[in-house]
């Protein structure tokens, strides 16, 4: 039976039904939307977090306000400083949250320059005296395959695009001691992106810290030296690969790295692995000769270290043709 065979009455009913129906699904929606923000942050409210135990789960973490500019000694044989930076904070308000409660003192955050709320975040991390950086989103190797959001420097942009693109997350970033890269293996390839990137975070009195490229190198450092930018590569993602296993032989790695060479800086991401394993981790790390320590103490480190390196350097001798020369001459 088609629908030309029913009475007019019943179509006018069907489509009075259909007409209501839409209606209060909008209406439905609507009040959904409206209601969207304190429903979030009502779940997020019932979520628990570790906010008492900072204070008691790390009697070896150092305490001292994170924004202070460090003056550290020397490490001795066979000791080092290590830092660590948890990256993507502010874009889960959970994970941000338990973050800054949660871990110790001379942890890092790389907040989003994307997160909402980040004012808010970035005035907690400050009162807590906790080290910030803003993440700036670059084009990777494979872009568009992989896209760091609408306000990506790119290669193919000119350098005002960029510069403007730059200055919406600068903007962003009051009360931060630097800047990391959110992905950027394509974007930091090349000096000519880097160095006016580079320019304008001097101009702040930034650190500018690398995330490491799997498989590559820091491809960054000489452009930041070059430009006189403070800058630090980090050695690992330690939770590369999420496991309880490879985290923890990545932490091992950081520590032998940090006591050869003095120090190491880990890159971590939120994940609740990383934080369970962090915690144990940084309880008895100072008595396994590594101090957990603000990323400006491993920067001042770096430093002692490169100029201890130079001083080491044997003069630079002349080619063998140069003798040949002064032989020819005599």
């Amino acid at each position: 039976m088609g629908w030309s065979s029913y009475p007019p009455e019943h179509k006018r009913s069907f489509k009075r039904a259909v007409l209501c129906y839409a209606l209060v699904a909008v209406f439905a929606a609507g009040l959904i939307y409206a209601r969207a923000d304190r429903a979030t942050h009502a779940w997020n409210s019932r979520v628990p977090n570790a906010s008492a135990d900072i204070h008691t789960v790390y009697p070896g973490a150092n305490t001292t306000a994170a924004s202070e500019d460090w003056s550290v000694p020397a490490p001795g044989e066979g000791q080092g400083y290590v830092s660590i930076v948890m990256t993507d904070a502010g874009l889960s308000e959970t994970a941000t949250a338990r973050a800054l409660d949660d871990l110790p003192p001379a942890v890092a955050l790389a907040f989003s320059p994307y997160a909402q709320k980040l004012d808010d975040w970035l005035r907690k991390a400050q009162d807590a005296r906790r080290d910030s950086l803003i993440l700036v989103p670059m084009e990777p190797a494979d872009y568009p395959r992989n896209d760091p959001g609408p306000q990506a420097l790119l290669s193919r942009l000119s350098e005002k695009d960029n510069s403007a693109r730059l200055g919406w997350v600068l903007d962003k970033s009051a009360g931060t001691v630097g800047a990391m890269n959110f992905m950027g293996s394509g974007f930091l390839s090349d000096d000519r992106n880097t160095r006016p990137v580079f320019d304008a975070l001097k101009s702040k009195n930034d650190i500018f810290v690398e995330v490491p490229v799997t498989g590559g190198k820091a491809v960054a450092a000489d452009t930041a030296k070059a430009a006189g930018m403070p800058y630090l590569a980090g050695d690992m993602v330690i939770d590369a690969s999420a496991t309880e296993a490879a985290i923890k032989k990545q932490l091992l790695d950081l520590e032998t790295l940090a006591r050869k060479r003095g120090y190491a800086v880990g890159i971590a991401q939120p994940y609740p692995v990383t934080f369970n394993i962090l915690k144990d981790w940084a309880e008895g790390l100072d008595r396994r000769g590594v101090k957990l320590v603000p990323l400006k103490a491993v920067l001042n480190t770096k430093v002692q270290h490169d100029k201890a390196a130079a001083a080491q350097q044997p003069p630079d001798q002349p080619p063998p043709d140069a003798e040949l020369h002064q032989s020819q001459q005599k």
